[in-house]
């Protein structure tokens, strides 16, 4: 029996010291060395481009400030930015700076915190990055004091020489900083901004969503910089959804994935093409934003579209014959300067406009 005993804790020692697991290490460093190492590379790429990183920011879309206040302006905004011996030199150009370009500096550090974080830690005198995080009455006449909702810390998500990808550590928005080529003027590129804006948003134009060639929404109202997405024949009443977006260098970013109560999309950054027709999602190119169609822009326009001889390149000797058309249709002894179309507001159909000088027909 003894002798029985003695095998059995024998065998049970054998299994026991044959079932010891230890995990295998998955880093090569600690997790504290490593926050360490992200910190200083991080630092680092920041402050490698010499002529900073252009700022796509937005404050928190989804915010339940935004959904109270529907109206307000949560566009996305701007900013260029250069890192520099712990200093931040900021400037931008929108509605909230007067439309006039502004410089800014302030403070910044990457910290460590649970990970790595860009933080923009003094307000700077003109307060560019830290006016949207500031608690303030505005952008209503209330004293709710929550302002924008935005940030000024940021979790840094990955980091390369050419784009460093952020997210707001209250409010959670994501923001990209793009490498600014190392020539370009600051203040030229608030004004290719603004000339591609003129290009691409018309007070008188609702652009569509087109999945392939299908309108799946009419996006109104583009000059405010959110746009009123309706599906064909919706209620505008109760299917509208606001759609704040900005306009980029490369053409257009929404705040966030294009969603609807009945669309779901990942689609978000639109590309204009390179014929300059179309703003196609690098995400899913079956996404595009395009002007309407022609029947469908008549239908939605109350106004009226001159074309002199000089404007529409191409098409002289047809603006020629209708001319001389109608020189002698009306006995006319001048010829047209412009003509043009449109909707005239106590009129259903579309009306044609002759005119030679002040007199329009």
């Amino acid at each position: 029996m003894k002798r029985t005993v003695i095998i059995l804790l024998s065998i049970t020692s054998v299994v026991l010291s044959s079932c010891k697991f230890e995990e295998p290490d998955l880093f090569d460093d600690s997790a504290a060395n490593r926050l360490l190492k992200a910190q200083a590379e991080y630092t680092k790429i920041l402050c490698s481009a010499p002529n900073g990183w252009v700022m796509d920011y937005f404050p928190n879309v989804d915010s339940e400030y935004a959904s109270t206040y529907p109206n307000v302006d949560m566009s996305g905004r701007t900013l260029l930015v250069k890192f520099q011996d712990g200093a931040a030199t900021l400037a931008s150009k929108h509605n909230l700076t007067g439309n006039r370009f502004m410089r800014d500096t302030c403070a910044f550090a990457v910290i460590t915190d649970n990970g790595p974080v860009l933080s923009f830690n003094t307000y700077g005198e003109n307060g560019l990055l830290h006016f949207f995080a500031d608690p303030g009455p505005y952008p209503t006449s209330d004293e709710l004091g929550v302002g924008y909702y935005g940030d000024y810390e940021f979790m840094v998500l990955n980091a390369t020489a050419e784009v460093v990808k952020l997210k707001g550590k209250k409010h959670g928005t994501y923001i990209d900083l793009r490498r600014l080529p190392d020539s370009q003027d600051w203040e030229s590129y608030f004004q290719m901004l603004a000339d591609k804006e003129n290009n691409l948003l018309d007070t008188r134009v609702t652009l569509v969503l087109r999945r392939d060639d299908e309108v799946i929404y009419t996006l109104s109202e583009g000059y405010s910089h959110t746009f009123n997405a309706l599906p064909p024949g919706g209620d505008p009443i109760s299917q509208t959804t606001r759609t704040p977006f900005m306009i980029t260098d490369y053409g257009l970013l929404l705040a966030k994935n294009f969603e609807t109560d009945s669309l779901k999309t990942n689609v978000r950054t639109f590309r204009l093409n390179a014929e300059g027709t179309k703003l196609i999602a690098d995400e899913n190119s079956e996404y595009s934003i395009t002007p309407p169609s022609l029947d469908m822009f008549l239908q939605q326009s109350t106004s009226v579209f001159l074309a002199t001889k000089e404007n529409i390149t191409g098409m002289d000797a047809l603006f020629d014959q209708i001319s001389a058309e109608f020189v002698s249709a009306f006995n006319s002894t001048r010829a047209l300067n412009s003509i043009g179309f449109g909707k005239r507001n106590d009129k259903p159909a579309m009306v044609l406009y002759l005119q030679n000088g002040t007199y329009a027909y």
